[in-house]
């Protein structure tokens, strides 16, 4: 395998490169659905250019959506980002490529806040998928798995 990527697979690549330049911006959306996040942005993604297109990357519990410009436009990505953020309001959670817990470390440090978590049916799956992020401990104070009432 490693002698077919080497040799058969990386040239065949090299060629098909061009200097064409790409650009990407991303939107991280929670509380709402793609189907209900597709209808509030309807006209806005109707609007787009040619060169530029709408991605819609649904995970459970949120929706990431990537612009992506692959030519020079008489309106840049950067407008049509800003349309979304301000039609998305408090549904946006970042208005970069990040995890939704990379976006609340960010958030609380921001603002001076602390976070702490109670968790049972998650197994604690919350308070790691923050800790795992660098920095979190500024902000992060403690957490408890409770799996019973008591």
């Amino acid at each position: 395998m490693k002698f077919l990527i080497t040799h058969r697979v990386i040239p065949i690549l090299r060629e098909q490169q061009s200097d064409q330049h790409i650009e990407h911006r991303h939107i991280i959306t929670v509380g709402i659905g793609e189907s209900f996040l597709a209808e509030k942005i309807k006209d806005i993604e109707e609007s787009l250019p040619d060169s530029i297109k709408l991605a819609y990357l649904p995970k459970v519990g949120m929706v990431r959506l990537r612009l992506t410009q692959t030519a020079p436009s008489p309106v840049t990505i950067d407008f049509y980002h800003q349309q979304l953020i301000k039609r998305l309001g408090t549904h946006v959670v970042a208005d970069k490529d990040i995890s939704v817990e990379q976006a609340i470390v960010e958030a609380f440090t921001k603002d001076k806040l602390k976070l702490a978590a109670a968790e049972s049916c998650t197994g604690g799956r919350i308070a790691s998928g923050i800790t795992a992020i660098a920095g979190a401990s500024a902000i992060f104070d403690c957490g408890i798995v409770a799996t019973t009432t008591e």
